[in-house]
């Protein structure tokens, strides 16, 4: 009787300990899911005020376009990640609408080589340099800002700096190539080459036809 009860303590205290087990795994699972939930929880509240800030300014009307250079105002991209100091100037080259968020997101990029250099921002974190939708005419001087063109990088085109003359524009293509086809042809020192819009800056216009 003795070794009966004996076995009997032992069992229940072996599955106390399994039973305790179970109840500390239950107990950890759910702590961790709880802050798991409350970070979540917090990273959505930050994006929804986020969103807010631009929303307000698109609702007026502000937005930006590729090509366009703009400055950071924020030392901060659209997710709070620090990465620009305010105040860099950088030209952007890409915008696309958050499928979440529903605001227009756009990725800019220094011409910073040390380090990485696109990040993308909302329209309350820039503001605008130059504008790309500045007419470009046939006989505009402009001023190289690239040398090579994004489709094919590894092409050397005129160097930073070149002044040149815009000696044609295929009005067919966009202005920003994702085929190398581009739209302005320019032609400085007996060369010529073709740019998208983000490659020069215009330095003289071509005054309208009266």
């Amino acid at each position: 009787m003795e070794d009966f009860t004996k076995e009997i303590t032992t069992c229940l205290e072996v599955e106390m300990d399994n039973i305790k087990h179970l109840l500390e795994d239950v107990y950890n699972k759910g702590k961790r899911d709880g802050s798991k939930g409350k970070t979540e929880a917090c990273a959505e509240a930050f994006h929804q005020g986020e969103v807010y800030r631009h929303k307000k300014l698109e609702e007026k009307g502000v937005s930006f376009d590729v090509g366009d250079e703009v400055r950071t105002t924020t030392d901060y991209d659209w997710e709070g990640i620090k990465v620009f100091t305010c105040g860099t100037v950088g030209t952007i080259i890409e915008r696309h609408k958050s499928d979440i968020y529903g605001i227009m997101l756009y990725t800019v990029k220094s011409e910073d080589k040390d380090r990485c250099n696109e990040y993308l921002y909302g329209v309350a974190d820039l503001e605008l340099v130059e504008s790309a939708k500045v007419p470009v005419k046939v006989g505009s001087i402009v001023k190289i800002v690239k040398e090579y063109n994004d489709f094919n990088p590894t092409f050397s085109l005129f160097s930073k700096g070149t002044l040149g003359v815009v000696t044609y524009i295929n009005e067919s293509c966009q202005e920003k190539s994702n085929e190398g086809n581009y739209k302005y042809e320019i032609t400085a020192d007996g060369k010529s080459y073709y740019y998208d819009r983000d490659g020069f800056e215009v330095v003289t216009r071509v005054e309208e036809d009266k």
